[in-house]
């Protein structure tokens, strides 16, 4: 597999002072961008296990796949801002702003999908190591080692355009000395239309997408503060997650052999969110903090991944709205110096905490005439925490940073399946939760700075699995590895 990605965005900003509109400020920036990626051969093969322990290519089973795949990515924003500051207790401590944005994106996709055959010259081939027997001196016709066909019906080439408009405006007012409001509101429309290249592929199958939806988007925080190191804050805002055209395409795409392979869905929406929260906080000494905070979530629509066998028998993920989904949790945070310890360690060793506890639940209907699950909501642990011991301030010789993630078993993908009354739906993958530690250390000698890294140093592999009547079932086991660097770099 060969990928290649190229990125070039430029970009022209201006802040300007009006001193004749009360010194208010106004703000602008264009910008355009290109993303590239190619992925001129991705061919894959089979391997199956021998009685003798070992492996060997099994094309066996039909056959294989050749991708080429092209995207480029081209956007142009434009946004600008305007700033009213006003003065209620002190100088300027109140502003009004308002704004706009347009952004522009246009996508071309190309793909081409070949199958290779084996030929009648195999057998001395088919058990050397995949960079050898796919070399391209053994494809040619069918008297060779293998040979090609062309394959479209899952090849989908198309052009996307993805366009948003936004205004906005927003408040920010002091009403007490100990009382401060924040609130506004965002209009945005988002209009999308997607094209299946139907004259470049072999399959008869056609798409055409379009989606045109306004959305209002409010937002307000309240700030009170309790003395001179602790707030309570309260929020409240609306947002809306919207699908990319890779995930509205048909396109079918296996990016690596035995994974299932991904295909769009045409009829995906655009999700919104509403979500509020309460926060305390207070601040003992400069850099140091402790808080507790309550939070909830509510989804429309929420899209979500699925893993379906399609009524076929093969392995599909794909994505899907979600009736509703919901959010309830709560968050713990605490940064602070350990000056309990005795000497240097008191001094320069701190520790931060957080640790955060979810109940969320997605109320999803896997397939037509399927009554809707409740089930944990996709991507999310019940309980996260990530630990930090760290020696040395910013600009101290000696800085060493030791940190620790770990979460618990979260949903990965939703079982889906297109028949009614269906027995046999494909259960949902779960991921097995895990720890990951990171160590980092800089040690500066005048000019000199050493620094040493490492990641995953505990080397945890991610692993998936499903839950049937005969109990938890691994379906996926991936070896992350360690991760090690060390750089010096001197400062004249």
């Amino acid at each position: 597999r060969y990928v290649a990605r190229e990125l070039l965005q430029n970009q022209v900003s201006g802040e300007h002072t009006i001193g004749v509109l009360a010194d208010s400020r106004f703000e602008w920036r264009l910008t355009s961008s290109r993303a590239r990626r190619l992925e001129p051969e991705n061919r894959q093969v089979e391997f199956s296990l021998e009685a003798d322990g070992s492996y060997s290519p099994s094309f066996a089973n039909g056959p294989r796949e050749l991708w080429d795949r092209s995207l480029v990515d081209r956007t142009q924003t434009l946004q600008g801002d305007w700033t009213f500051g006003f003065s209620r207790y002190r100088n300027r401590d109140g502003s009004v702003k308002g704004g706009g944005l347009g952004r522009s994106k246009r996508r071309e996709f190309d793909a081409y999908l070949y199958q290779y055959f084996t030929g009648s010259r195999t057998t001395s081939v088919r058990l050397l190591p995949p960079d050898q027997s796919l070399a391209p001196e053994n494809f040619g016709d069918a008297t060779a080692a293998f040979y090609l066909s062309r394959f479209g019906a899952r090849a989908q080439p198309y052009q996307a355009r993805d366009d948003i408009g936004a205004a906005y405006g927003m408040v920010d007012l002091p009403i007490t000395r100990w009382l401060r409001v924040v609130g506004g509101a965002r209009w945005e429309n988002w209009q999308l239309g997607l094209d299946v290249d139907t004259e470049d592929t072999l399959s008869s199958a056609s798409a055409r997408v379009r989606r045109a939806v306004p959305d209002i988007l409010p937002s307000v925080n309240v700030t009170m503060k309790l003395g001179e190191r602790a707030n309570l804050r309260f929020s409240y805002f609306d947002a809306v997650s919207r699908p990319d055209a890779r995930e509205l395409s048909p396109d079918e795409y296996n990016a690596v052999v035995a994974e299932c392979t991904q295909v769009g869905n045409t009829r995906l929406n655009r999700a919104r969110t509403s979500n509020a929260d309460a926060r305390f906080e207070f601040y003992p000494t400069l850099g140091e903090i402790v808080s507790a905070s309550i939070f909830a979530k509510r989804f429309t629509d929420a899209i979500v991944e699925t893993n379906s066998d399609a009524g076929t028998g093969g392995c599909f993920t794909g994505f899907a709205n979600a009736e509703r989904a919901e959010n309830l949790g709560a968050e713990v945070e605490f940064r602070r110096g350990l000056r309990f310890l005795p000497g240097a360690l008191g001094r320069h060793v701190a520790l931060s905490l957080n640790a955060t506890f979810t109940d969320g639940r997605a109320f999803y209907r896997s397939g037509p005439g399927l009554p809707v699950a409740t089930l944990p909501l996709q991507g999310q642990s019940k309980w996260l925490t990530n630990t930090t011991l760290s020696w040395g301030d910013a600009g101290d010789p000696l800085q060493v940073t030791f940190l620790v993630n770990w979460f618990s078993d979260r949903l990965l993908r939703y079982g889906s399946s297109g028949a009614a009354g269906a027995t046999d739906v494909p259960p949902s993958i779960y991921e097995v939760g895990r720890t990951t530690i990171d160590l980092k250390l800089d040690r500066r000698l005048g000019p000199l700075t050493i620094s040493m890294s490492g990641r995953n140093l505990l080397d945890q592999p991610v692993q998936q699995y499903v839950t049937l009547r005969a109990g938890r079932i691994l379906t996926g086991f991936n070896p992350v590895g360690r991760f090690l660097q060390s750089k010096v770099s001197y400062a004249f």
